[in-house]
């Protein structure tokens, strides 16, 4: 069997060997091929500054290899040793108010300091040389969780000296910058780029603001956004092409999807040969929507590359954070929940972790087995999601999800410039996102989600969720692919800034009004005492969050005001552009509305809907076989039985049972199908 199933290993806490035979036991019979390690242990690996020891990784490698267990070995820089720290302060990594990270915690590093690449470079080197042929690592893991903690966004003079680099690189002269940026709003003009300070002002979601009421300037702030994230590309790919020099294994990272936003994960992964994810999905509850959306990003960043989840759920108990619990899982969820990841395209699903840690800032997090190492339900669940992934192997390994008819475009400029200055604070642009995503989903479509940048052409619709920073490249793609025949979506906040951050000086959507038959009339949020009925004629809903009202340039209304003083205006528009439609969506609304109106326009675009009827909390997904046909996986995420309806009669694809029509799907189980 190709696919990896297992979990993350710790041999450096272990100090007993009674202890560590023990482990090697039970990892064996539970039944797993894969573990990952090494990503935290620095201090092991390089005890002192120059001396190496990677005698305890190098032995469960060994161990674990001849049961017949790979390993994916990480490179260990999110934590850099005591002793570097100390003897190398200048390595510290500075936040937005200027407090520098002493040793003690993780991610305590500046990612653009030469000292600390150094050292890098000499770890990785070391790692390359000692684990680049071993025959039972599978691949290589760089560093962990980038940007996480808030420590994407570095401030020592380090980074604040490169980035004014990059600056004049890009715009020559001030007087270029000035302009480009309209820097003359409240004077904040330059007249030499060593005037340039950092944002004050953070956009992550773990960092805290030095001044409240402080507005930097959101050219800088976005401009910074993307010197950050190129910097831990940058990072990545020092790793990255060292390791290229000692093996040819795969090299990935593993990201947190748009957990932290911290970078472009579709540039990262130009150069890398497996996308890495980490998700930790509610295992009792029924909702996986934000695990569905990831994973499709995830299956998309590199295509026909089955994507590596390399954290993921696995129990309940403390949490990381103070006050943070998570519940048990329920009955049958972790073998749900994997093979749903599985079915979406993974090639590993790698649980963290083996064993509960007993201390540390993780102490009592959740695990495979407790501190206690008596093998449980969790266990013994994982033994049994093994042997049915025995089962759907052959299915799962000849076969991928299918290319879906939709797109849902993402753009991180516009996900960078909405949290810097958010419309509406309870709007996400990454949320409402996963929203769409989510009702297609429900309504039995599957939609691809993809970066702007990647070929969408043969795509029958494209959604563009609150692409707010828009460029001439990417008008002229989607001008072209609707001219050509496509149904193009765009939604409020569309077109409206350039990449410098700043409102571009024409009517919006800009660059888009004759593609979508519109110009932006005026725009307001809503808020609880504003909210308005848009009739679609055999349907009404309530706007949402934000409005973009329209004014016909050629388009016809499909949604307009029922009541207030907006009566009879319009808010959703449709347009015919050469061979093509374009839709403009000027607010959100309630999710039945949202699916009425995406289930209106994919009809009419001729998207096919898969052949089954179903309620919420059930996802099916399409997978082709490489030999031809089609297998649909059906999950039921809910805690009680879920009835499906298919259009024709059913086999099972594992077992060739006929099912008929009506099939029962137990509390947290799923089914592949054959019709």
């Amino acid at each position: 069997m190709d696919l990896l199933y297992g979990f993350s290993f710790y041999p450096e806490h272990i100090y007993e060997e009674e202890a560590y035979q023990t482990d090697l036991k039970l990892i064996k019979e539970s039944g797993a091929n894969v573990v990952r390690m090494g990503e935290f242990c620095w201090d092991v690996l390089e005890p002192s500054e120059g001396v190496y020891d990677f005698s305890t990784i190098e032995r469960a490698v060994n161990d674990l290899g001849k049961m017949g267990i790979q390993t994916i070995i990480c490179t260990p820089t999110a934590c850099p040793p005591a002793w570097m720290s100390r003897n190398y302060p200048e390595i510290a990594y500075v936040d937005n108010r200027g407090v520098r990270r002493d040793f003690g915690a993780r991610h305590h590093y500046c990612y653009n300091n030469e000292t600390y690449r150094g050292f890098t470079k000499k770890i990785v080197e070391k790692i390359g040389e000692t684990f680049g042929k071993n025959p039972y690592v599978i691949g290589f893991q760089i560093g962990n969780e980038f940007a996480q903690e808030g420590s994407g966004r570095c401030h020592c003079d380090v980074c604040r000296g490169k980035f004014i680099r990059s600056v004049k690189e890009r715009y020559q002269t001030t007087e270029n910058l000035n302009q480009s940026w309209e820097l003359r709003f409240w004077g904040q003009s330059y007249t030499d780029f060593n005037q340039i300070e950092l944002p004050i002002a953070p956009t992550e979601r773990d960092a805290m603001p030095l001044i409240k009421s402080y507005f930097d300037s959101p050219s800088l702030r976005l401009n910074f956004e993307r010197f950050a994230s190129d910097s831990f590309i940058e990072y990545f790919n020092l790793q990255a092409d060292i390791l290229k020099l000692y093996t040819d294994k795969k090299i990935t990272t593993n990201t947190t999807g748009f957990g932290t936003n911290g970078v472009d994960y579709f540039k990262m992964f130009q150069t890398a040969d497996v996308f890495g994810l980490d998700a930790y999905p509610d295992l009792y509850r029924d909702n996986m929507d934000n695990s569905s959306f990831e994973n499709s990003f995830a299956r998309n960043v590199i295509r026909n590359e089955k994507f590596w989840m390399l954290e993921f759920s696995i129990g309940g108990g403390h949490g990381l954070w103070s006050g943070e619990g998570r519940l048990q899982p329920y009955p049958g969820a972790i073998e749900n929940s994997v093979m749903h990841t599985f079915a979406s395209d993974a090639g590993a699903v790698v649980h963290f972790q083996y064993k509960i840690f007993c201390s540390g800032a993780e102490q009592l997090n959740y695990a495979l087995i407790d501190q206690d190492r008596v093998p449980r339900r969790r266990y013994f669940e994982f033994q049994r999601t093994m042997e049915h992934l025995k089962e759907h192997s052959a299915v799962l390994e000849h076969s991928q999800v299918k290319k879906a008819d939709t797109a849902i475009l993402i753009d991180y400029n516009s996900l960078w410039a909405l949290r810097i200055k958010p419309v509406k604070h309870e709007h996400s642009y990454i949320g409402y996102a996963c929203k769409l995503y989510t009702a297609l989903k429900e309504l039995g479509y599957s939609a691809d989600v993809i970066s702007w940048k990647n070929d969408f052409s043969d795509y029958k619709t494209v959604i563009v969720p609150n692409m707010f920073v828009i460029c001439d490249e990417a008008v002229e793609k989607l001008k072209a692919y609707t001219a050509a025949g496509g149904t193009l979506v765009g939604t409020f906040l569309t077109a409206i800034k350039d990449t410098d951050n700043v409102a571009i000086s024409e009517s919006g959507p800009c660059g888009l009004t004759e593609v979508f038959g519109v110009n932006i009339s005026e725009i307001e949020p809503v808020f609880e005492d504003t909210v308005a009925t848009i009739d679609f004629g055999s349907f009404q809903g309530k706007d949402k969050y934000w409005l973009d009202v329209l004014e016909s340039k050629g388009a016809e209304p499909i949604g307009t005001f029922a009541n207030s003083y907006r009566r009879g205006e319009m808010i959703v528009s449709k347009n015919s552009y050469q061979k093509g439609t374009a839709y403009y969506i000027g607010t959100a609304f309630d999710d039945d509305c949202t699916k009425k109106l995406l289930d209106t326009i994919l009809k009419e675009a001729s998207v096919a809907k898969t052949p089954f009827t179903f309620g919420k909390g059930v996802e099916v997904i399409t997978r082709e076989c490489s030999g031809g046909g089609i297998v649909y996986y059906i999950f039921n995420f809910k805690r009680e039985d879920a009835h499906v309806q298919a259009e024709k009669n059913c086999t099972c694809a594992i077992t060739g049972k006929q099912l008929g029509k009506s099939i029962k799907i137990a509390p947290k189980g799923y089914i592949a199908i054959k019709i």
